[in-house]
């Protein structure tokens, strides 16, 4: 498998989650492919320990190539990233994404593939779903600072988060994810990519807080 950057670029519209056209064609073969790329997000690492480092790194870049494969999946076909949501998507990238918080590989590829579902999904997300996305995209950003790869993904996965969402706003200041965006910013200067989806996250981490805007 490629594991070479797919990044994602801040479009001009706003990243908000936008609804899925009805009647949009998805074939039930597909249907498929994702319920199996999702359970193997899943993937228990518990029993991990015991295997040794290489098989470790293997079962991560499993892991990781699913998140890939999932975001692949919900940028070619929104009716995709509705069913995929619909069928646990969300909680089986925040499992990988909490389960394996030291593999760069996971983190930037699960909040790239999280990313994607929110770009396609429904309006907004379940509040369970809503939460989960927001701690766990927050803390990849809090764990891998120096990751342009995660930082870059993860601030524009939180950037569709709080997107017109005053709930997710709300999570993701009190998580911290105003200072880790601005952590962000600073130490990935160079990164037009990077700094164009932070301006977006960090408007919208401000909005409808009057106590953020005069921080």
């Amino acid at each position: 498998a490629d594991h070479g950057p797919r990044r994602m670029s801040h479009p001009e519209a706003p990243m908000g989650m936008s609804s899925s056209p009805k009647g949009m064609a998805f074939p039930d073969a597909r249907k498929g492919q994702v319920l199996s790329v999702i359970e193997s997000l899943r993937e228990d690492p518990r029993d991990e320990a015991a295997l040794g480092d290489a098989a470790l790194q293997t079962r991560n870049i499993a892991v990781a190539d699913a998140a890939e494969e999932l975001e692949k999946m919900a940028s070619k076909n929104k009716a995709a990233a509705v069913f995929a949501i619909d069928n646990g998507a969300i909680q089986a990238l925040a499992s990988a994404l909490s389960l394996r918080p030291n593999s760069e590989a996971v983190q930037w590829k699960a909040t790239s593939a999280l990313w994607q579902l929110l770009l396609g999904g429904p309006l907004s997300l379940p509040p369970d779903d809503a939460k989960l996305a927001v701690e766990v995209t927050v803390a990849a950003l809090r764990a891998h600072p120096n990751s342009e790869l995660v930082q870059e993904h993860a601030v524009g996965a939180l950037g569709a988060l709080v997107h017109s969402d005053q709930d997710n706003q709300t999570r993701a200041r009190q998580a911290g994810g105003m200072e880790a965006v601005i952590l962000a910013l600073e130490h990935h200067k160079d990164s037009e990519g990077l700094q164009r989806n932070a301006a977006f996250a960090l408007g919208g981490l401000v909005a409808g807080s009057a106590d953020a805007q005069l921080r």
